[in-house]
């Protein structure tokens, strides 16, 4: 009977030591991911501060400069800086707070100047109105910049944590003293100062367009039970730890941003999932799962494949990869429907894939439910050799395509998208099919393309 007694003793301790040990590895794996997550916050926050502040220089540099050969490269560089910064600012863990100001504040930054760069400013130099709105613009980007710099120096000094700020909005807890919201709320009132620079007769934005779309989805009929509900079987979850739903109503959309986070255990990783949904029908715009990634074990050619497994379920028309994008140990491949052979950009969609576990980490169809439609679309006016003569002698074409794109008017144009070369860059130039006039130039990375070779073009179905 003894020896029963320490057995079961021996049993008992030992399985308080394995569940010490299970706690203790659980609490460092959550840590671990924590800290990585927390890395890439700050350094996308480094990102916008730095960008905003050479934005800065480079519209005070503008003021000065009255020759042509001077002023289009600066204003090359100003479009550059703005979308950088606008990039760098979307990868803040603020879904759950409006960063509508700042956004649209470095967007127009960017389209003015770069609605300037496309004319000829040796026949038309900037007017007196264009510099006026530039002198607004340095005093503008300088107050972003010196808050910026103000967070920046409060999260070194004071120790904050953005991790903490997504936590906070997330369950509805800010505080009055949380110095990173109150740095962003301060950025939005100080371009609001700022509300009425001319930026002369702007393209309305795609953006603009999209929320024009968002809007005419219809009145709220999903509730927020069945937004959970859709959430949870868009990205594949049976259980969550916590799920988050918040409506969404800014501009006169009506819209659901959903969190799950999932718990940690031998098949979870503890990440989280933001899912965005049309509260009129209950449709998924969006979703993503923004958990901290490993080293790669998978090549972009294998993520593709899986991308292809996530999307062949689906009731889509025909589609192709028409780009690859390695980012570190992710790929974003984007597909787009061809109708008679023509690529139909506006109705694009990106699938995420992580190269560590080959799994699909986000989706964003917001484009194709939104803008795709069965089109009338004509046949070109000019054919193929006429618009291939339109071209620099010294472009190099390797494929030819017709395709529809959104120009700087944010008008749909039938096009000829030729891929090539020009002294050993890789280029794709888009020329209208009726006019042969230059619509489009986009310069690709030269080592993206020759990793992603194998994937560019493929027809999905």
């Amino acid at each position: 009977m003894r020896f029963r007694h320490l057995i079961g003793y021996g049993l008992v301790i030992f399985l308080l030591a394995v569940g010490v040990y299970w706690g203790y590895r659980e609490t460092q794996e959550k840590n671990a991911l924590l800290i990585r997550a927390e890395n890439q916050y700050q350094r996308a926050f480094a990102d916008l501060v730095y960008n905003v502040d050479q934005l800065h220089r480079e519209i005070g540099k503008s003021l000065a400069l009255n020759g042509a050969g001077q002023v289009a490269p600066t204003m090359a560089t100003i479009s550059r800086l703005s979308y950088n910064a606008q990039n760098a600012a979307g990868q803040l863990p603020l879904s759950l707070m409006s960063l509508t100001e700042t956004e649209q504040f470095l967007s127009r930054i960017g389209d003015f100047s770069y609605q300037m760069l496309r004319r000829d400013l040796h026949a038309n130099p900037p007017t007196e109105v264009e510099r006026k709105t530039f002198r607004e613009l340095y005093r503008a980007s300088g107050e972003v910049r010196d808050t910026l710099r103000k967070m920046q120096e409060d999260i070194y000094t004071q120790k904050l944590r953005w991790m903490d700020v997504e936590q906070a909005l997330a369950q509805s807890e800010i505080q009055a003293d949380q110095g990173i919201i109150d740095g962003i709320q301060e950025v939005s009132k100080r371009i609001e100062g700022y509300a009425e620079i001319d930026y002369g007769n702007l393209p309305q934005t795609s953006e603009a367009l999209r929320i024009m779309r968002l809007r005419s989805l219809g009145e709220p009929t999903i509730d927020e039970a069945k937004a959970k509900e859709i959430a949870l079987r868009a990205v594949g979850v049976k259980q969550a730890e916590r799920i988050d739903v918040v409506p969404i109503e800014d501009e006169g959309m009506h819209l659901y941003d959903v969190t799950i986070d999932r718990s940690f255990s031998d098949d979870q990783d503890g990440a989280r999932y933001t899912v965005e949904i049309a509260r009129s029908d209950g449709r998924i715009l969006w979703w993503l799962n923004a958990r901290p990634l490993d080293k790669a074990r998978y090549s972009v050619e294998q993520g593709y494949v899986r991308a292809l497994r996530a999307l062949k379920s689906r009731n889509y028309p025909p589609l192709e990869n028409v780009k690859t994008e390695r980012h570190g140990a992710s790929a974003v491949y984007t597909f787009v429907p061809v109708q008679q052979g023509i690529l139909l950009y506006p109705d694009h969609l990106l699938v995420s894939v992580a190269l560590d576990k080959g799994e699909v980490i986000g989706v964003n169809q917001t484009d194709f439910l939104l803008f795709h439609r069965e089109r009338k679309l004509g046949r070109p006016v000019l054919g193929e050799a006429e618009a291939r003569s339109k071209l620099s002698p010294q472009f190099k074409v390797e494929k030819t395509r017709l395709a529809l794109i959104i120009n700087d008017q944010n008008e749909e144009v039938l096009t000829y998208e030729f891929t090539g070369t020009l002294y050993d860059l890789p280029y794709r130039i888009y020329l209208n099919a009726a006019t042969g006039m230059e619509e489009k130039v986009e310069m690709l990375d030269y080592a993206k393309e020759q990793e992603k070779s194998a994937t560019t073009l493929r027809p999905m179905l």
